[in-house]
């Protein structure tokens, strides 16, 4: 840069970015979408300012242009060469990649008095600055974090150990993708000739014609871990298709659904179970309640679980350390 671009304005702009991406980092859900995201913004801002609506979104104004796990892929590999790949999930335009990035377009725009006296070679330099921030902080602690490694003990019962893993995953915020994806490893360890739906956490958040998170036949499961009338209106909905609707949700919310579910003239229609004994009671049945066959179908349930997280999720936190001895 030159000398009438002192180092302040590359800091103030990363600055910038690093703000506006920590105000996100709640969203865990789309962390890797909203990362994905700036770096596609930070392309088009190399060569447009002020930035409009029609510089980074598509047609129709409903998704970010261009986004897609492999184009970030490309971004990515400037900075961190050998980087994993971010996945196919962080080119999807979630519920909140868009306003976040509409965010940063703004924040950008709101600079002008640094930006505008840029130079193209200077502004390019800038935007390599910002994105490299990016690259180097969110995008490689998401995949530097530890698999999920909870106090597993097969002295105790199978909805014991599930419970376990969800309090394991409660403590990072990730609650609500194992318990969904535990649900589907437990339906395709119980019905292997079945091909069982496997989407993203995210995907669930936004595509809205599912019937629900599962399809078994007639039945249709819900997965929540925060019950409310609105996941049981969809329940009446299912009904109403002619499916049998079941609603699983953390063991120590069961009753309140129950009742929620009672006072919605629900309670016969809808199964409402707790996830812990769905999940961990086949366990149990498939081992035929035999110790070392409950510990080898144990350890198969987490393969299962490990290999749907790895097909559709970008984040390999969300995989489980097995135990190298659990059903050996």
């Amino acid at each position: 840069m030159s000398a009438r671009r002192p180092e302040r304005v590359e800091a103030a702009l990363v600055g910038l970015v690093k703000d506006w991406f920590q105000a996100h980092s709640g969203e865990r859900s789309t962390a890797i979408g909203i990362a994905n995201g700036g770096l596609h913004l930070l392309e088009y801002f190399k060569s447009a300012f002020p930035l409009t609506e029609a510089d980074y979104t598509s047609r129709g104004g409903s998704q970010v242009k261009g986004l897609s796990g492999p184009s970030g892929d490309k971004i990515v590999a400037r900075f961190l060469p050998g980087m994993s790949s971010i996945g196919t999930e962080a080119g999807r335009t979630s519920r909140g990649t868009l306003p976040a990035v509409r965010e940063l377009a703004n924040l950008l725009n709101g600079r002008a008095d640094l930006i505008q006296p840029l130079s193209p070679s200077e502004r390019e330099h800038v935007a390599e600055a910002m994105q490299r921030w990016i690259a180097e902080n969110p995008i490689r602690s998401y995949f530097e974090r530890k698999k999920l490694s909870p106090s597993l003990d097969t002295r105790h019962t199978s909805p014991a150990n599930i419970a376990s893993i969800l309090a394991a995953a409660k403590e990072r915020d990730q609650m609500g993708q194992v318990a969904q994806h535990l649900v589907g490893a437990k339906l395709a360890l119980r019905f292997p000739k079945r091909k069982i739906q496997n989407y993203s956490y995210s995907t669930a958040d936004v595509v809205t014609r599912r019937r629900g998170d599962f399809v078994v036949r007639s039945s249709v499961f819900h997965v929540t871990i925060a019950p409310s009338p609105a996941v049981l209106e969809k329940c009446r909905q299912n009904i109403k298709q002619g499916y049998r609707p079941l609603l699983l949700v953390p063991e120590d919310k069961r009753r309140g659904t129950y009742e929620m579910a009672d006072s919605l003239a629900l309670a016969d229609v809808v199964a409402v179970m707790g996830i812990e004994s769905f999940v961990g009671q086949n366990v149990e049945e498939i081992a035929e309640f035999g110790q070392p066959e409950f510990e080898a179908e144990l350890r198969r349930l987490l393969e299962i679980y490990n290999e749907r997280v790895r097909e559709v999720e970008p984040d390999p936190s969300l995989q489980i350390d097995i135990p190298d001895k659990l059903g050996r």
